[in-house]
């Protein structure tokens, strides 16, 4: 696992920080009206965890599919 990670790591980079764009970007558009630091502090920490949710499942798909294709 070590390995896929160490070869993919722009990959996983990219991928993450599109995560984050898109999660702040979710709570920062619906409050558009009404723009404050509070906006920018909810929409990072809705990107922040969108970004980490999203990482663990995709580690975990890939760990399960390195796992079982491994066994053959």
């Amino acid at each position: 696992m070590y390995e896929l990670i160490k070869k993919n790591w722009k990959r996983y980079l990219v991928s993450s920080i599109i995560s984050f764009l898109v999660g702040f970007a979710i709570v920062f558009v619906s409050e558009i009206d009404t723009l404050t630091l509070e906006s920018f502090k909810d929409g990072g920490l809705a990107g922040l965890l969108f970004m980490a949710v999203r990482a663990g499942f995709k580690a975990l798909l890939e760990g399960f599919i390195l796992l079982f294709s491994n066994k053959k």
